[in-house]
């Protein structure tokens, strides 16, 4: 795929958290972007960048209602 070096292309992605997720309390994702571009007399220059992040939250206990 060509683009032009004043283009931009943008990818998306999206992740349903899963129980066991949930049960973890936490959550991590990693995206990594891969690309070759042309260089001067047929020689290919590879640009690898990634970038992660992580989430994580509390877990509460059940409620319960009963009597004391």
């Amino acid at each position: 795929m060509l683009c032009p070096a004043d283009k931009a292309i943008y990818c998306t992605g999206t992740y349903i958290l899963t129980q066991g997720n949930v049960d973890a309390a936490s959550i991590s994702n990693t995206a990594t972007v891969i690309a070759t571009t042309p260089g001067n007399g047929g020689a290919k220059n590879t640009i690898v960048s990634e970038d992660s992040d992580s989430q994580s939250w509390k877990l509460y206990p059940d409620i319960s209602v009963g009597e004391k």
